[in-house]
């Protein structure tokens, strides 16, 4: 019994191996251009292989696409690159550029009787490269597919499923979609993100709203931020004002500058440093680890815990004010070293570690 188990495994193989061997490719190439208003933005509809958008002097638009297909024979490569195609439409407010796909033609019966093929490795592939005037508007919607930006935009909207995005030039304004993508951003201006299993990375921010369930977020400095997080890893450098809202997240902020507004529910914060010049940092955590080392001891702080475990270092211990209350477990701490910045902390059962340097 085993010898034939053995010989089947090595016979699949085997044809596995060599519809590998046999697999053809075709390509094409499709070029065109279009002229364009100043009214106009640009729609891309792209769905597997990459998008990549470069800047011109020209008023029109141009693209290329660079169209692979594999299939297990020559006939079926042929066949699905024939199915190929680069449609262009266009309104008085956008041209739409659409990578499509069309349906295979079969009949009726075809269709009732389709079998899997288990040995079909085919593939599409098609590399799209538009090129555009600076600072234009463009949308993408983008399914198994890349995108590389590489010109200025005056505002850009994606929607990725299954790829990841790279803009290392200046955006005015961008939305990003992400289900299992990742984007890359060099500096934007304004910025709103949805992420749903997705990474984000951004050195230079201006202001951005962020939702994000099981992302990882790495943000180099921001202005103006508010989040909605669930389960995520969050860093951010630097953060001038942030509004925040974690749950079962672990979050770290290397410094706050101006004002901080955090709740955190089963999860942990680290804040690195409060700017003396900063106004206020207030954190509400529930069941959560929290540990905010200031870099200095000019702050006044006021503490509300129940079932919160804390500690202080040395020199501020001493200076500190304590209020215990039975009844209810709560216990109050304040300390008072200069009038701001603020730090107001509310927790419940939880750890609270406070640090000076």
């Amino acid at each position: 019994m085993n010898e034939y188990i053995c010989k089947s495994i090595l016979l699949i193989l085997c044809v596995s191996v060599g519809s590998l061997l046999t697999a053809q490719a075709v390509e094409r190439n499709l070029k065109g251009e279009i002229d364009r208003t100043d009214q106009q933005r640009i729609d891309v509809n792209l769905k597997y292989g990459s998008l990549l958008v470069r800047s011109h002097e020209l008023a029109t638009i141009r693209y290329e696409a660079i169209i692979t297909c594999t299939g297990k024979d020559a006939d079926k490569a042929r066949e699905l690159a024939e199915r190929v195609e680069i449609t262009v439409n266009e309104s008085y407010t956008y041209i739409q550029i659409d990578a499509r796909v069309s349906d295979e033609k079969k009949s009726r019966i075809a269709r009732f009787f389709q079998q899997v093929d288990p040995f079909d490795n085919s593939k599409i592939d098609v590399q799209l490269t538009i090129w555009v005037p600076r600072d234009i508007e463009l949308r993408a919607d983008l399914k198994y597919a890349d995108a590389v930006i590489e010109t200025d935009l005056k505002r850009l909207e994606i929607d990725q499923s299954h790829g990841y995005t790279t803009a290392q030039q200046i955006i005015n304004r961008m939305e990003y979609t992400g289900d299992f993508g990742r984007l890359t951003i060099d500096s934007v201006a304004d910025m709103e993100a949805n992420l749903n299993f997705s990474d984000l990375e951004a050195r230079r921010v201006g202001r951005m709203e962020l939702t994000s369930k099981g992302a990882e977020v790495d943000i180099g400095s921001v202005d103006q931020i508010e989040i909605q997080s669930l389960r995520d890893e969050l860093m951010i450098s630097q953060a001038n004002q942030i509004r925040s809202s974690a749950s079962m997240s672990r979050s770290r902020i290397d410094l706050i500058v101006t004002s901080a507004e955090i709740s955190v529910s089963n999860g942990s914060l680290e804040i690195g440093a409060i700017d003396e010049s900063c106004e206020r940092v207030a954190i509400d955590m529930k069941r959560a680890d929290l540990r905010v080392q200031t870099g200095h001891n000019q702050f006044s702080l006021s503490m509300d815990l129940d079932g919160t475990e804390a500690s202080f270092p040395k020199d501020l211990a001493a200076s500190l004010e304590k209020e215990e209350f039975p009844e209810t477990g709560r216990r109050a701490i304040t300390y008072k070293g200069s009038a701001s910045p603020i730090i107001n902390i509310s927790g419940l059962n939880g750890r609270c570690d406070i640090f000076t340097d």
